[in-house]
């Protein structure tokens, strides 16, 4: 430390920086002369585009999604999620299980995306990752596969309380009294949740620790403090109609504090647990998200996952969004035999690649599969079909002779072609005609 004492924080922070799994296989790019390549370039680049533009979504949330191996893709989900709920992030490949994939947990330290914190990361051969949200604010989760490697995969995330409740057949629904309430007519507020239950209910201990005071007096009446071995936090317990642990004393998840009652200044009010939290150099925080269960499960994944990694079209007008939800920004519409891949699916929805790059989501039931024509079109001889809808793009073929060829989408001023003897192909609509089957 005394080395470091007179550098910046900034130089502090690199000091204690651990490289991640993500930065350890960039580095070894980079020693390999890859990251100068373009498909290098391409791999960073679409790292950073998901942390500066990932999708908003709700917890809990799944996705069932397809990885190409011949591009460099990368996803970032934003999140909020509040200090005290536990997550978990399970990432499942199938096919190739054998790919690395990279999955990264940022904070936002601010109200946009720009300026993030690591916090904590894996890869695929992992098991998952697990932990507790030590902020209230907003998340990014990044999923990175390696360079070229392509898989399918399901995504869950989900949060929930990181403390067992402390009465015996109670839960969330009995918290009567919220952190933050006025007391005393304004005069103080709140620190802790009242927990209701019938006089002589077992207190259980919400996690492992030591017991670090057992004392009688005062507002609480009797109350017991207790150290969380895992979080660090300090658990307080009172109103206790009486305590069953000592001073000192290794307590498990589960095991009996003392039982419920209104002793101290609850003694006009019915038997109930106060239980506080307490950080030190922070003080009082919110219990609730430490122990509310809200027991949801995310939506099943009902769009057809055969359909991810194919192209696709619009069957009818639609709008994409910015997220799987009706209520979420518009990012433009799309017209009817719009050309696009689908590269993930969550509840109703697909997430989509339009031809020009732009990502967004679409609704399951606006998407059909390409195999029946929506058009014919006349080419003539030596006109070329491009890779992409623009003039600019590679070419894939030139056609040898007049002919028709079916049309299977279409996006802006270009339709998408399959010719005999020939890749399918992209020609710009003003060349020729097309007719409607």
């Amino acid at each position: 430390m005394a080395l470091v004492g007179c550098h910046d924080s900034a130089v502090l922070h690199d000091y204690f920086h651990h490289t991640t799994l993500h930065e350890a296989y960039q580095a070894s790019l980079e020693q390999a002369g890859l990251l100068e390549t373009a498909l290098g370039r391409g791999w960073q680049a679409a790292g950073s585009e998901a942390l500066r533009r990932p999708t908003t979504i709700d917890l809990p949330y799944q996705e069932a999604g397809y990885f190409p191996g011949d591009s460099a893709v990368a996803i970032g989900y934003r999140f909020e999620a509040r200090r005290g709920e536990a997550y978990t992030v399970q990432l499942d490949l199938y096919g190739d299980t054998s790919v690395r994939v990279f999955v990264d947990l940022f904070r936002a330290q601010g109200d946009s995306t720009a300026d993030l914190l690591h916090v904590a990361s894996v890869d695929s051969i992992s098991p998952g990752l697990t932990g507790t949200f030590n902020r209230d604010g907003v998340y990014v989760l990044r999923l990175h596969p390696e360079l070229l490697r392509g898989a399918q995969y399901v995504l869950t995330i989900a949060s929930g309380p990181s403390l067992a409740f402390p009465v015996e057949g109670r839960d969330s629904d009995a918290i009567l009294s919220r952190f933050g309430a006025p007391r005393d007519g304004g005069r103080r507020d709140h620190h802790g949740v009242d927990i209701f239950a019938p006089r002589g209910t077992p207190v259980l201990a919400a996690a492992s620790g030591r017991i670090t005071r057992v004392r009688e007096g005062g507002l609480g009446g009797k109350v017991v403090w207790q150290l969380d071995g895992e979080q660090g936090h300090y658990l307080y317990y009172a109103h206790l109609d009486s305590q069953a642990v000592a001073r000192r004393q290794t307590v498990s998840v589960g095991d009996t504090i003392g039982f419920v009652g209104n002793s101290g200044n609850a003694r006009t009010t019915p038997p109930h647990l106060h239980f506080g939290i307490y950080r030190r150099g922070i003080g009082a925080v919110d219990p609730w998200p430490f122990v509310h269960d809200p027991g949801t499960e995310p939506s099943v994944v009902v769009a057809d996952r055969s359909r991810l990694g194919s192209l696709v079209r619009s069957a009818d007008p639609t709008t994409l969004r910015s997220s799987p939800d009706a209520r979420s920004v518009g990012l433009g519409e799309v017209e009817r035999h719009t050309l696009m891949r689908a590269v993930a699916a969550t509840g109703r929805w697909y997430r989509v690649f339009l031809p020009d790059g732009t990502a967004g989501y679409v609704p399951a039931t606006s998407v059909e599969a390409t195999d029946t024509p929506v058009g014919v079109r006349s080419l003539a001889a030596g006109e070329p079909l491009y890779r992409g809808p623009d003039p600019a793009a590679p070419q894939v073929a030139t056609t040898l002779r007049d002919t028709m060829a079916p049309v299977l989408g279409r996006y802006a001023e270009f339709e998408y072609v399959r010719v005999a003897g020939a890749y399918p192909g992209w020609v710009a609509a003003s060349g020729g005609e097309a007719a409607a089957r």
